[in-house]
């Protein structure tokens, strides 16, 4: 009875071992997935430490591209994820066969990724992505309205005067569009942003506090023009959107001989009626024009000298500053020439440049 115990227990004490050791095994594939080895590396700069500073993190980021991969991950994941977040996610790396041949700068990399960094900026990525698309839901088909009546000594807008405004008003709920196209109520907050004084000159900025409130996507300015003489309405609409301005009319002309509680009406029906049909700010095309520049400075009459050069091009169309910092400028640009490439754009702008991603480029500022 004892030998068969004995003869039991070293059954029990292999059978352990090698379960240790297959789990050691299993540890071993996993960790190995995000070791990536020969990845090659190329890059020109200002100067051959700043050409390897841009070869290793375009290396960081070919890697991780293989390890999103091997996770069975889209690559697109990586287009959300910055340099420096790469960065934190690689636990170690080799460098070999440097070439250094003036700016020019190539070497190899065996880069090792640290898993636990990686599941942490992966699972932060995805809540973000989250939060973003619940937000775009959140905002879809939803636009502020400001009607303002073109009177003969000022534009009307908060007045109780302003019967445009009214109609308007009375059409969009009757039709129930209430969660699609929104009037801002008159009080002290909205006339100080929005009035009779800054209309005829005015920009996305003055609309961005009351756009965040009614979770909207964009305004339409709608200014009421009635000719007595020729007995007609015209209506100008002014579309404004981040990095975006459209401008159009819509004529009615009052063949009914309506009267002109009738006509307003009338005319604020089919207003109504053509943007909810011809929705100019729904259009996803409009997205894919935004391009991402990250300019490389040294100084601030860099990133001047570069911004007159993006705002005389017939190319570009609207810029906003992300951020700006000592020795980087980030900023959106509309980019409005859908015939030409983003980076035959670039280049007869003169800029030299290292693509990230589809919508994203690294810029060298122009310097004098």
């Amino acid at each position: 009875m004892l030998k068969a115990t004995k003869i039991l227990i070293i059954i029990l004490l292999i059978l352990s071992q090698n379960s240790f050791a297959q789990e050691v095994k299993n540890n071993e594939a996993k960790n190995n997935i995000y070791e990536i080895d020969s990845i090659s590396s190329k890059a020109s700069d200002k100067n051959p430490s700043a050409s390897k500073i841009l070869a290793t993190s375009n290396a960081r980021r070919d890697a991780f591209m293989v390890l999103l991969m091997r996770l069975q991950l889209p690559i697109a994941t990586a287009d959300n994820i910055s340099n420096e977040e790469i960065a934190e996610m690689v636990r170690s790396e080799q460098i070999v066969d440097e070439k250094i041949a003036g700016n020019n700068y190539s070497a190899n990399y065996n880069i090792t990724f640290a898993r636990d960094f990686v599941d942490h900026i992966l699972e932060k990525k995805a809540k973000e992505q989250e939060l973003k698309n619940n937000e775009i839901d959140t905002k879809k088909d939803n636009y502020l309205i400001i009607p303002i009546k073109v009177a003969k000594k000022r534009p009307l807008l908060w007045e109780p005067e302003n019967d445009w405004s009214k109609s308007m008003d009375k059409v969009i709920n009757k039709n129930n569009l209430q969660k699609n196209f929104i009037i801002p109520e008159s009080n002290a907050e909205n006339i100080a942003l929005v009035n009779g004084q800054n209309i005829n000159n005015i920009s996305f900025e003055n609309f961005e506090k009351m756009l965040e409130k009614f979770k909207a996507q964009g305004v339409y300015l709608m200014f009421y023009n009635f000719d007595e003489i020729e007995n007609k309405v015209l209506v100008e609409v002014q579309y404004l959107r981040k990095l975006l301005k459209k401008q159009f009319r819509l004529s009615f002309i009052n063949v009914d001989r309506l009267s002109y509680s009738d006509l307003i009406t009338k005319v604020a029906d089919r207003s109504i009626e053509y943007l909810k049909n011809n929705p100019i700010g729904n259009d996803d095309a409009l997205n894919k024009n935004i391009i991402n520049l990250n300019i490389k400075i040294s100084s601030i009459s860099d990133w001047l000298n570069t911004k007159n050069t993006l705002d005389r091009s017939p190319l570009i169309d609207g810029i906003e500053i992300v951020s700006i910092s000592k020795d980087e400028v980030k900023i959106k640009i509309n980019y409005i020439n859908t015939q030409t490439p983003v980076e035959q754009g670039l280049e007869k702008l003169g800029l030299i440049f290292n693509k990230r991603t589809r919508d994203t480029f690294d810029i060298n500022a122009i310097s004098q």
